[in-house]
C-alpha cells in the first residue's frame, strides 16, 4: 500500500513534467512550422507585336510563399499549406481577337511553371491600333496582361525578283512574294510591257497554304517571249481585290543562242584586190545576232584562202558592223481604220516609227510612205533622205491631221515602199523595208508574190510587225523569210514599242567582212573561207565562196573616193557624205577643193556613226580649199588605217532651188610622196596631173 502511495507521488510529480516538455515540443513545432501559400507570376506585364508578329511566349509560374508565427517567422522545418494549384485565362472583352494556349492548368509541387502561347488574328482587326487584355486566374492570385497590336494596310509585296534582274528565255524562275492576311489566298501573276499584258504567267493560283508561307510560283519562260527585251514589267495582284497588287521593274528578258549562221550574203569585191562580203548573223530564231565590237579580237575572226589561213595584219582583215557602211530604210505606216481602232494604235505606231529613226546612224537613208484608205493612193510622206528630223516631222504632221481612215490596201502600199529602192544592185548598201499591220487587205491590186519578186529583185529585206489579231500571218512570216527579214508579232497594241525595239535590234545584225588579199592575177580563182566565233559559238556553215584574183587585182597605193547624196525639196537642203571605201598606207591629211556655188558647211563624221576621222581637225584655206589634218602627222598611229573604209566627213548644202544642182569636187594628190592617190571608180575622175576630179550630183531621189 505505501508503495502503491509512493507510485501515485511519482507520477503525480512527473505528470506536470510531462506536460511541459509535451508543450515545449508542441510550441517548438507551431515556431518551426509554416504553410505554403501560392503566388502567381507572370514573365510579362504587356504584350506588343511588332509587324510581322503573330505569337508570343509567356511564363506562368506558382511560386509558395512560406507563412509562418505571426505569418512572421518562416523557419521551414514543417510545412502544413497547399502546395498545388488551378489556373485559368480568360480574355477580355473585344478580345476576340486573342488566342491562349492552354486555357488552363494545374500547378503541381514538381511542375510549378507552364508555357502560354498568345496568338493574335489580325484579320479580325480593323485597320490601326488595338488593345486587349488577358486575365490569368489561380489560387495563387490574378493578373491582368495588356495586348497590343497593330493592323497596316493590306498589301502584296514582291521579295523575288527584284529590279534590274535579267531572265533568260528556257530558264525556270521562282517569284516569291508576301501577302498581309487580309489578301485573297489566290492572286493573278502577269508579264507587262509598256503597262500591257505580253504574257498571264498564272490565274488564279493559290499560294497560301498557311498564315506563315510566303507565296511562291515557278515560271518557265516560254519560246513565245522571243526576242525579248528591256524593261518588263511582273505583276502580282489580288485575285478577289485588283487594288492589292505589287509591281517590280525593269526587268530584261534575254534568250540564249546556240547557232550562228550566215544570211543574206552580198558579193562586194573590189579594186583594189579588196575581198569584201555583207551578211546578216542570225541565231536559230533568225533573230539577229549583235556582237560587241570589244569583244572582237584575232581569235573572233577566221580566213582561209586555198585552206591557208592569211597574215591578218598585212591583209588587215576588218569586220565592221552596220555602223559603218550604207543603209536604206523604208517605212510603210498603215493609218487605215484597223489600226485607228485600236486604242492609241497610232501614237503608238507614230513613237514606235520616231524611235527607230532616232536608232539610225548619221549616214542612214530614212523614207516614209502612208497608206490610209483604198479611195487615196499611197503616199510618200518623206523620200529617202539622211535628216533624220525631216522625216520625224513629216510622221508627226501627218498623223495629227483629220484623216478618214478606211479598208486597208497594205500590198500595193508595201509595193510601192519596194519602188523607192533604185533598180541597180549596190551591195555596199544594205537595204530595208518595214511594215506594220493586221495582214487585213481587202482593197490592193498587188499580191504578196509581187511584193517578194520586186524585193528579190532590188535587193530589199522586208521586216514585218503583225499587230493583234493578225489575218494572214502565215503570209507575213513568208514575206520575211523569203526576202531575208524578220517577223514579230505585237498581239497588243501597247507592246507595239517593244516589237519596234525588236526591228531595230534585227537591223543592227548586218555586217562587212573586208580584207586585202595578195593574190595576183596570175593566180587564178582561189577559194575563201570564212568562219566568225563569238561567245564559244562557231559559225555554221562557213562561209565560203570563189574569187577571181584578175577581176578585183590592183595597186592597193590607190584610194577610192565616193559620195551619197539626199536631198529634201522641202527645206532647200541637201546632205553628201564623202566615203572612202579603199585607204592607202600611210595617210594623215586629205587636201580637197569644193565650189562655192551654194552655201555650205563641212562637218567630221564621229567615229561612233562609222567616221574615219572623227578625231582630225579641218583647216579652212582660201578659194573653197579646206585640209583634212591627222592629230599628229608624224605619229603613224594617227594615219588612217590600210585597207579600211568608211565616212570622211559630211557636206550639208543650202539654198538648193533646182532639181537638180551639180557640185564640182577635187582632190589634190600631190600632198602624198610614197606613191598614194585618191580617185573615183571611174578614169575620167583623174585629170592631168593626178588629181581627183568628180562632180557630185544633187538630185531628188525618186522611183525609177
Amino acid at each position: 500500500m505505501e508503495n502503491e502511495n509512493k507510485d501515485i507521488k511519482k507520477r503525480s510529480k512527473a505528470l506536470p513534467i510531462t506536460m511541459v516538455i509535451l508543450l515545449l515540443i508542441a510550441g517548438t513545432v507551431f515556431v518551426l512550422s509554416y504553410h505554403s501559400v501560392p503566388s502567381l507570376k507572370v514573365t510579362l506585364d504587356d504584350l506588343s507585336f511588332k509587324d510581322d508578329e503573330k505569337e508570343k511566349k509567356i511564363i506562368v509560374k506558382n511560386d509558395i510563399e512560406k507563412k509562418g508565427l505571426f505569418g512572421v517567422f518562416n523557419f521551414g522545418i514543417f510545412d502544413f499549406g497547399k502546395k498545388t494549384s488551378k489556373f485559368k485565362i480568360e480574355t477580355g472583352e473585344d478580345s476576340s481577337w486573342i488566342s491562349v494556349n492552354p486555357e488552363s492548368g494545374i500547378f503541381s509541387e514538381d511542375e510549378n511553371r507552364e508555357t502560354i502561347s498568345v496568338k493574335i488574328d489580325r484579320t479580325k482587326l480593323s485597320i490601326g491600333n488595338h488593345k486587349g487584355v488577358i486575365n490569368i486566374k489561380s489560387d495563387g492570385g490574378d493578373k491582368a496582361i495588356t495586348v497590343l497590336a497593330k493592323r497596316g494596310e493590306d498589301a502584296i509585296t514582291i521579295i523575288a525578283p527584284s529590279s534590274n534582274t535579267s531572265f533568260k528565255i528556257g530558264s525556270e524562275v521562282t517569284l516569291s512574294w508576301k501577302a498581309t492576311m487580309g489578301i485573297f489566298d489566290f492572286v493573278n501573276i502577269y508579264l507587262l510591257s509598256n503597262g500591257c499584258i505580253v504574257e498571264n504567267i498564272a490565274n488564279y493560283y493559290q499560294y497560301r497554304k498557311d498564315d506563315d508561307s510566303l507565296g511562291e510560283y515557278k515560271w518557265s519562260l516560254k519560246q513565245d517571249l522571243l526576242p525579248g527585251g528591256k524593261g518588263y514589267t511582273i505583276k502580282v495582284e489580288d485575285s478577289q481585290n485588283k487594288e492589292f497588287f505589287d509591281e517590280v521593274t525593269p526587268v530584261d528578258i534575254e534568250y540564249q543562242f546556240d547557232k550562228i549562221q550566215f544570211k543574206n550574203i552580198y558579193r562586194a569585191h573590189q579594186t583594189p584586190s579588196n575581198v569584201q562580203y555583207i551578211f546578216s548573223l542570225r541565231d536559230q530564231y533568225n533573230h539577229a545576232v549583235i556582237i560587241e565590237p570589244s569583244e572582237l579580237d584575232w581569235n573572233s575572226l577566221k580566213i582561209w584562202e586555198n585552206v591557208k589561213e592569211i597574215d591578218y595584219l598585212e591583209s588587215r582583215a576588218y569586220l565592221s558592223t552596220q555602223d559603218d557602211f550604207q543603209l536604206q530604210v523604208m517605212l510603210v505606216l498603215d493609218f487605215s481604220s484597223s489600226m485607228k481602232k485600236q486604242r492609241n494604235g497610232i501614237e503608238a505606231m507614230v513613237k514606235g516609227a520616231r524611235a527607230l529613226i532616232d536608232s539610225l546612224k548619221e549616214t542612214h537613208q530614212i523614207g516614209v510612205i502612208e497608206f490610209h484608205t483604198p479611195d487615196t493612193p499611197p503616199s510618200i510622206l518623206q523620200p529617202f533622205v539622211t535628216n533624220k528630223s525631216v522625216a520625224k516631222d513629216a510622221i508627226t504632221n501627218f498623223a495629227s491631221k483629220g484623216i478618214y481612215s478606211d479598208f486597208s490596201i497594205c500590198w500595193d502600199s508595201v509595193y510601192m515602199g519596194l519602188e523607192q529602192f533604185p533598180s541597180n544592185h549596190n551591195p555596199k548598201v544594205f537595204r530595208a523595208l518595214l511594215f506594220l499591220s493586221d495582214g487585213f487587205d481587202n482593197s490592193s491590186a498587188g499580191t504578196p508574190k509581187n511584193i517578194i519578186d520586186l524585193a528579190l529583185k532590188r535587193d530589199v529585206h522586208i521586216y514585218n510587225i503583225g499587230v493583234g489579231k493578225v489575218h494572214e500571218e502565215n503570209v507575213l512570216k513568208d514575206i520575211s523569210k523569203k526576202t531575208g527579214g524578220t517577223y514579230v508579232h505585237a498581239q497588243d497594241i501597247c507592246i507595239l514599242l517593244e516589237r519596234f525595239q525588236n526591228i531595230i535590234r534585227d537591223l543592227g545584225g548586218q555586217y562587212k567582212l573586208s580584207y586585202i588579199t595578195p593574190k595576183k592575177p596570175n593566180d587564178g580563182e582561189f577559194d575563201i573561207k570564212c568562219e566568225i566565233v563569238y561567245k564559244g559559238l562557231k559559225s555554221s556553215p562557213p562561209l565560203t565562196g570563189k574569187i577571181n584574183a584578175a577581176a578585183i587585182y590592183g595597186d592597193t597605193r590607190k584610194g577610192i573616193i565616193n559620195f551619197s547624196t539626199t536631198l529634201n525639196k522641202k527645206y532647200k537642203k541637201a546632205e553628201i557624205f564623202m566615203w572612202c571605201e579603199h585607204t592607202p598606207r600611210y595617210v594623215h591629211e586629205l587636201h580637197f577643193y569644193l565650189d562655192t556655188i551654194k552655201p555650205y558647211t563641212i562637218t567630221l563624221v564621229p567615229e561612233n556613226e562609222g567616221g574615219l576621222c572623227g578625231n582630225w581637225k579641218i583647216v579652212k584655206q582660201d578659194n573653197g580649199w579646206f585640209r583634212l589634218i591627222s592629230p599628229d602627222p608624224t605619229n603613224p598611229k594617227y594615219d588612217l588605217e590600210f585597207g579600211n573604209s568608211g565616212t570622211i566627213c559630211k557636206i550639208t548644202v543650202d539654198k538648193i532651188d533646182d532639181d537638180q544642182t551639180v557640185f564640182p569636187f577635187k582632190l589634190d594628190n600631190s600632198v602624198y610622196t610614197l606613191g598614194q592617190s585618191f580617185c573615183g571608180r571611174n578614169d575620167f575622175e583623174v585629170d592631168a596631173v593626178g588629181d581627183c576630179n568628180i562632180n557630185i550630183n544633187i538630185t531628188p531621189i525618186y522611183p525609177d
